[in-house]
C-alpha cells in the first residue's frame, strides 16, 4: 500500500496503515523514511531519495550496518563533487560553504578532509537560521574563490536558494549546486545522483530483504549513477571558459538548443 505522508495528516495515514503490520517499509523521501522509522521502529526499512541520511538518523553509505535499515542515498561523495570543480575550475583553491551546524556539521568536517585531500581549502561558514544566510554569504564571497551548495535545509530554502544564485552571478562567484534544478536556475553547475537508478537500486535492496536476506547484510550504499548539469549562459557571464571535456560529459546543458 502507497502512503503519501505530506501535509499535516500525513503522520496520522502513516500510523493507521502501519498498524495493520508490515514486512517491509520503503521511504521515498527523508520525512517518509524518519516517519517509518519513527513509528515501526523494527519493521525492515528502504530508503530512497534521501539528500543526507545522516543528517535524517538513517544509517548512511559507509557506516556500519544496521539491524532494521538499509537504503540507497542521493547524496554524492564530495569527493567527486570536488573533482568536477578541479577539471572545469583548474585555479579554485577556497570553496567557500554556508551550513547549519545542527544540521550538517558532520558533513562539513568530512568534506572539509575530502578537499584537503584534493589540494583544496572548504572554508565553512555557519548559520543558525534561514534569515542568517544571505548576509552570511555576502561576507563569504571575498574569501573565496567558489561556493558549494550543500543540501542543508537551513541554507537552501527556496527563497535563499535564488538569492544565493543571484548573489553568486553579482560577486563572480561560480556556484556548484545540488541539482539540475538550481542549474537550470544560474548556478554554474552540478553533479547529481540519477533518481530513476537510485529508485531501480532501491527496488532491488526490497525485493533481496523479501526475498529473506537480513537488512543487516545490505550496507546503505552511494547513488548507483550521476549525472553532471552546467549552464553555459553562467559560465559565459562568469568569464569560465569551459573545456570541450567538460561539456561532453554533462547530460544536459542549459540553455537547451
Amino acid at each position: 500500500m502507497t502512503v503519501n505522508v505530506e501535509g499535516t495528516d500525513g503522520e496520522e495515514r502513516a500510523r493507521s496503515v502501519l498498524s495493520g503490520g508490515a514486512d517491509l517499509i520503503v521511504g521515498i523521501g527523508s520525512r517518509a523514511a524518519k516517519l517509518a522509522r519513527r513509528l515501526a521502529p523494527r519493521v525492515p526499512l528502504v530508503y530512497a531519495m534521501v539528500l543526507d541520511p545522516a543528517a535524517a538518523g538513517l544509517p548512511a553509505p559507509g557506516q556500519g550496518p544496521s539491524d532494521h535499515v538499509t537504503g540507497v542515498s542521493m547524496e554524492v561523495a564530495p569527493e567527486r563533487q570536488f573533482e568536477l570543480m578541479r577539471e572545469m575550475l583548474p585555479s579554485v583553491r577556497r570553496i567557500g560553504v554556508l551550513y547549519d551546524p545542527l544540521v550538517s556539521g558532520d558533513s562539513v568536517r568530512r568534506a572539509a578532509a575530502a578537499a584537503r585531500a584534493g589540494g583544496l581549502t572548504l572554508v565553512g561558514q555557519a548559520v543558525r537560521s534561514e534569515a542568517e544566510v544571505l548576509a552570511a554569504a555576502s561576507l563569504l564571497a571575498p574569501a573565496v574563490d567558489a561556493f558549494w551548495a550543500l543540501a542543508d535545509p537551513t541554507v537552501l530554502t527556496a527563497a535563499n536558494a535564488r538569492a544565493l544564485i543571484l548573489l553568486a552571478l553579482r560577486t563572480r562567484k561560480p556556484l556548484f549546486a545540488v541539482s539540475e534544478g538550481f542549474v537550470r536556475s544560474g548556478a554554474l553547475a552540478a553533479v547529481a545522483a540519477n533518481p530513476r537508478e537510485v529508485g531501480w537500486r532501491a527496488g532491488e535492496l526490497a525485493a533481496r530483504i523479501l526475498g529473506g536476506t537480513p537488512p543487516a547484510a545490505l550496507r546503505p550504499e552511494a547513488p548507483p549513477g550521476l549525472s553532471i548539469f552546467i549552464n553555459r549562459a553562467t559560465a559565459e557571464v562568469l568569464g569560465v571558459k569551459l573545456s570541450q571535456a567538460s561539456i561532453d560529459r554533462a547530460q544536459r546543458t542549459f540553455p537547451q538548443p
